[in-house]
């Protein structure tokens, strides 16, 4: 159903559709077929209708498909509550979104209406324009259970984002003498004309462009302030506080804390930074210089790799996944293990200072939860916050040198290499993982930890589970690891396939671009952001080990792209695969492939280049 209406200057387009909860995927391509056509008229169009398609779900693969396509045709999503609020025989209640309004005129759309009719379990959804006609759609019977009605779920929310917190510890600082660490206003004056002017504003209302603008004039009544925190080991409360902005599909909290703060921690991160030895936690590889995911990567399938070219020799995986894992740190703890490592004592109780007695609230819509103060964690989106997090659990290694404990940032990978089925040494490195995690106020999850075993051998056998808190850790075949997935037989269809898809989507938001008529250095600035990034992630760790039919399928992306751009060429400042013509196809199981694709002959500390060729030719 469609109507068309010229009443206002800007002629209006809408349609009407309903999709039964049994359709199958080809009347989700006959809707979609219908909005890529009908985006090219020159009106504002709007597309509403029951397509009973949740979109708080984020696990929906229509989902996914309607938005690709919703957003190739700039029709934005303008409904933001449940749609459908359900409640069972136990009184629980379930929300849904699946009555949708989609237009590319939601500029002049003001306020949203909810109406009450009485009629079945759907709820009005209205949105009204500033001019033409009405849209209005669904039937009403419920109101949200997330909308700014409800005052109590901010509270709830910040009660719940607080679970962590540890009354039981004992909030002492000792007396020290005055911090010998000060700043001088061009020191200040620079981290000011760094701050992005972009960034939102913390709860001080202080904006970051104001902050740039001014850093001259700004920089010497701020120095003093930093001066005298620092001599007073003491954090002004008005820094340390933060509103967590709430979203209402996940409650996934977004923290922003104060611009001026963040200038203070990065002045403090890089001081502590200067003063840390080299050789603190080689296998940390998050947070630090020249150090990234190809590097973490590329040591754990050179250690599993190096093994199993023994006789007899298997390799066991432990993917450690933890609850939270800033939020559980312990102030007084992470101060004990700075204090080893060598920093100023009055610095680590300023340290100690800034994580303690952080007020807290929630906010969801226009409701703003009661302040709640907080003693324990280190609070995500804080400059400081990663780089205590890799000094609270640096001495978090290994018991012995045939087993790695591999950390970037909170993801631990516990890698064992065992001989003659000897797991005595790893079920002990195991056990100490969950002693050291208790110790340290970290909780292991267990549902989301998973094991993967590497066995080459002709003669397997299987292998008995282990156990973390009485709980048996699933083995897997597959393992998402740092953003590459890793396979039991080390191989990399699995990979390149996900990749090979996520390309392919994005191919189809290059066509929509080229049929607007952008021009063809747009079209390739695009390509490099969107497509060449996912074909070139950590592709240094796993491209050389990739069969002949893996690199065609990259090449076949590549190609697309070079004909969508209209060039003869594609950007080339990314490490990508060559040109697959004539390559001979190569063994995963090989010691050649092993030392040649695995082994991190380009580790910073190496410093050897890794000379990886190019997607296409040269600009």
């Amino acid at each position: 159903m469609a109507t068309g209406s010229s009443a206002s200057p800007k002629a209006h387009f809408g349609g009407g559709c309903y999709r039964p909860p049994s359709a199958n995927s080809q009347y989700l391509d006959n809707m979609c077929e219908m909005l890529d056509n009908v985006c090219d008229i020159n009106r504002a169009v709007y597309f509403l209708g029951d397509l009973n398609i949740d979109w708080l779900s984020s696990s929906c693969s229509h989902k996914k498909k309607l938005q690709t396509v919703t957003s190739a045709c700039n029709l934005v999503w303008v409904i933001i509550q449940p749609t459908r609020v359900i409640t069972n025989s136990t009184g629980m209640k379930s929300s849904t979104c699946i009555d949708h309004i989609f237009t590319d005129a939601a500029e002049i759309c003001f306020k949203a209406v909810s109406k009450s009719i009485r009629c079945r379990d759907h709820n009005t959804v209205a949105k009204v324009p500033k001019s033409g006609p009405n849209i209005v759609y669904k039937r009403s019977k419920k109101t949200s259970p997330v909308a700014d009605t409800d005052v109590l779920l901010p509270d709830q929310l910040n009660n719940f984002f607080a679970r962590f917190e540890d009354n039981t510890v004992p909030l002492t600082r000792p007396a020290t003498k005055t911090c010998g660490l000060s700043f001088t206003a061009a020191n200040v004056s620079k981290t000011f004309k760094r701050v992005n002017p972009r960034k939102a504003a913390g709860p001080d209302g202080i904006a970051s462009r104001v902050l740039r603008a001014c850093a001259d004039q700004l920089a010497g009544v701020f120095t003093d302030i930093f001066n005298q925190s620092l001599s007073q080991s003491a954090v002004p409360t008005c820094f340390k506080r933060a509103t967590k902005v709430t979203e209402l599909n996940d409650y996934r909290p977004v923290a922003p804390t104060s611009v001026i703060m963040k200038c203070f921690e990065r002045l403090v991160k890089d001081h502590i930074t200067s003063t840390l030895p080299d050789t603190l936690d080689p296998l940390q590889f998050a947070y630090r210089p020249n150090r990234s995911t190809d590097d973490a990567i590329a040591i754990t399938l050179h250690t599993a790799l190096t093994h199993l070219d023994k006789r007899n020799t298997y390799v066991r995986m432990l993917f450690i996944d933890y609850s939270s894992a800033f939020n559980t740190i312990v102030p007084s703890k992470l101060v004990i293990k700075l204090k080893t490592l060598g920093l100023d004592p009055a610095l680590c109780n300023w340290v100690l200072d800034f994580l303690t007695g952080r007020p807290q609230v929630v906010r969801v819509g226009n409701n703003i939860s009661t302040p709640l103060i907080l003693n324990t964690g280190a609070p995500q989106g804080c400059v400081l916050s990663p780089l205590l997090y890799s000094l609270f659990t640096y001495d978090c290694v290994a018991m012995r040198a045939s087993k790695s404990i591999i950390k970037f940032a909170d993801d631990t990978t516990v890698v064992s290499l065992i001989t003659i089925n000897d797991e005595t040494a790893y079920r002990e490195e195991v056990r100490a993982l969950g002693v050291w995690c208790q110790e340290n106020n970290l909780t292991l999850n267990v549902n989301k930890t998973k094991e993967m075993i590497v066995d080459f051998r002709k003669q397997q056998r299987e292998q008995p589970p282990i156990h973390i808190d009485g709980t048996v850790v699933e083995k897997v075949e597959s393992f998402k690891f740092l953003g590459v997935h890793i396979t039991d037989k080390l191989k990399w269809s699995t990979h390149t396939d996900s990749v090979v898809k996520k390309a392919q989507q994005r191919l189809f938001n290059l066509k929509r671009l080229k049929k607007f008529g952008l021009s063809p250095k747009t079209l390739r600035n695009f390509y490099r952001c969107t497509i060449e990034s996912i074909l070139s992630g950590c592709i240094t760790a796993w491209y050389g080990n990739c069969s002949a039919h893996n690199r065609k399928a990259l090449q076949r992306v590549v190609r697309s792209a070079q004909r969508i751009t209209g060039a003869n060429y594609l950007p080339s400042r990314t490490p990508t695969p060559p040109d697959v013509t004539g390559r001979p196809k190569r063994s995963s199981r090989t010691t050649t492939t092993r030392a040649t694709a695995c082994s991190p002959r380009y580790h910073p500390e190496d410093k050897v280049s890794t000379g990886a060729s190019k997607l296409g030719p040269r600009d």
